[in-house]
């Protein structure tokens, strides 16, 4: 909703993606997963830099983890070992090649934004249930009249009624932009304009705008 991305875009960022120190922050997303096959990248507003990192900081939190381990002390009637219950705190290592939404990561079994996309899809569906805005499409009972690609619809329009529409294509990744050949501080500083519009939790901020 602030960033325009494709879902398997979003779901494909890794930690080594994100350039927190920029002037707006950046996030670099990789050919191999966007639509034009073409790396680029977007600015990131202050609101959703901040939401990004309370979630690593939560991601990567000491936690008490619980699990079995045999016990070579004491063995079963049967003659096979006991296992006892271990209790430890873990802090998980930060990885910079790790997608920073997948939860679970080992080196034998990575996710992939697609795999990912069907676990974050039915979650999407739920909340909008849970919140009253789960309602389909006329005549077609299966899809919403709400989904993921709403957002970037949202973001692209919002852009365009700013007065910015060459730059909303650049924006959300459209290919055969005349804004491929602006520079990067001249985008930067159209973003700065547009941030506002893309700025959700500031409540009088909105209501002035309104």
């Amino acid at each position: 909703a602030s960033t325009g991305l494709r879902a398997t875009e979003a779901l494909s960022i890794r930690l080594k993606d994100l350039d927190m120190n920029n002037n707006p922050a950046k996030l670099i997303i990789r050919g191999e997963f966007t639509k034009t096959k073409v790396d680029r990248y977007v600015f990131l507003t202050r609101e959703i830099v901040e939401q990004i990192k309370i979630w690593i900081d939560y991601k990567y939190r000491k936690r008490r983890i619980c699990h079995y381990k045999e016990n070579i002390n004491r063995k079963t009637e049967e003659g096979e070992r006991k296992k006892k219950s271990i209790t430890e705190y873990r802090t998980p290592e930060k990885k910079q090649n790790e997608f920073i939404f997948s939860l679970y990561q080992t080196d034998n079994n990575k996710p992939r934004p697609e795999i990912l996309y069907g676990n974050l899809a039915p979650i999407f569906a739920k909340t909008l249930d849970r919140i009253g805005m789960g309602s389909r499409e006329d005549g077609n009972e299966i899809r919403r009249e709400i989904t993921l690609h709403s957002l970037r619809r949202f973001v692209k329009t919002t852009i365009s009624d700013l007065g910015y529409a060459d730059y909303s294509e650049w924006y959300i990744g459209h290919a055969g932009s005349v804004y491929w050949m602006k520079k990067d501080n001249e985008k930067a500083e159209i973003f700065k304009k547009i941030e506002p519009y893309l700025t959700f939790l500031n409540v009088p901020q909105l209501e002035r705008q309104g």
